[in-house]
């Protein structure tokens, strides 16, 4: 097997040792707000005016004590230190602290009768927040057979860099990586600068938007490789009800500058050509996650993506709809 054709399993196969490395966070608790809300997570650091989460589902935020329904009183470098058990190297510097949340989940389904069906979905999700940069890492593998045949055959693995300039601006990078044996693509790597505008971001929701610019490689296994610029939008949203429904989504439209793309039509023939009908990309992402018993959780994903790119009209759409039982920590 050609070694760049192994790349995004061997990501994959390193996200989920990070996710079993990544360093602890900081006081878990939960707030009563003087609306009659609650907000549980994890203290970061905290101020005379505010006090500093990490939510599971947020990421991190800021909540006044004018918004608390019994305000706390100031806890000491001392006190939160003693409360996360970690020793003081410096009793007058409080210890930097990134919160980290990890989700791992699984999914398989079998049907039978006149022809037999076999889904699996697997996926490991990494979100952390450091300070000004918050990050994601997901890896997420994704087969199905009908009758005996190989339907899909899909790896893919992404870094999510996000960099807070001001409370409302940010910049981030994206770097993508997927094969794909039903496409017959080896290796198609991506990266992606952008800044974004945070629209809203508090306990219960968050939205975000803004443009970016990425660059595309691919490796196909029967035709010569392709490159190209895309210019996109992208938007993502995300509310939570309580500490146990989340809903996520995400939205990007590209436009390349690829003109020539190949793709095999029939197997074992290939075929390219220049595309008469503008070269775009839409990908749609959303999620429902709900918390069963302690840390386990029900997840149902729904994925959409439609690439003008592919010759192959038959390849051009790719959806599909997933359930799984997952574990986070």
């Amino acid at each position: 097997m050609h070694s760049a054709s192994r790349f995004p399993l061997a990501i994959a196969g390193l996200l989920i040792g990070l996710g079993l490395l990544q360093p602890g966070a900081g006081v878990a608790a939960t707030w009563s707000l003087a609306n009659g809300d609650r907000v549980s997570g994890q203290q970061i650091r905290e101020t005379a005016d505010t006090i500093v989460i990490w939510h599971d589902a947020l990421g991190e935020i800021s909540i006044p004590r004018t918004a608390l329904a019994v305000p706390p009183p100031i806890m000491t470098d001392s006190d939160l230190q003693a409360a996360a058990r970690i020793a003081p190297a410096n009793p007058t510097q409080r210890p930097t602290r990134a919160a980290w949340r990890r989700q791992i989940e699984f999914g398989y389904s079998q049907q039978s009768g006149v022809s037999l069906v076999r889904n699996l979905s697997s996926r490991v999700e990494i979100t952390g927040k450091d300070g000004p940069d918050s990050y994601r890492i997901t890896a997420k593998l994704l087969q199905s057979e009908l009758a005996g045949t190989r339907q899909t055959d899909r790896l893919d693995a992404d870094l999510l860099w996000r960099h807070d300039l001001t409370q409302r601006i940010f910049i981030q990078s994206l770097s993508t990586g997927f094969r794909d044996g039903i496409r017959n693509i080896k290796l198609s790597a991506e990266e992606q600068a952008g800044v974004g505008l945070r629209l809203a971001e508090n306990s219960k929701q968050a939205a975000h938007v803004g443009f970016a610019v990425s660059g595309r490689f691919q490796e196909h296994g029967d035709a010569p490789n392709s490159q190209g610029i895309l210019g996109m939008m992208f938007e993502d949203y995300s509310r939570s009800w309580g500490n146990g429904l989340h809903f996520s989504q995400e939205l990007s439209a590209a436009l390349s500058s690829e003109t020539v793309t190949t793709f095999p039509i029939d197997p074992g023939v290939s075929s390219h050509g220049p595309l008469g009908s503008g070269n775009y990309r839409l990908r749609f992402n959303s999620a429902l996650v709900s918390r069963a018993v302690n840390r386990s959780t029900l997840s149902l994903r729904y994925e959409y993506l439609y690439d003008q790119s592919v010759l192959n009209p038959a390849y051009r759409t790719d959806q599909r709809i997933t359930t799984a039982i997952g574990y986070g920590w």
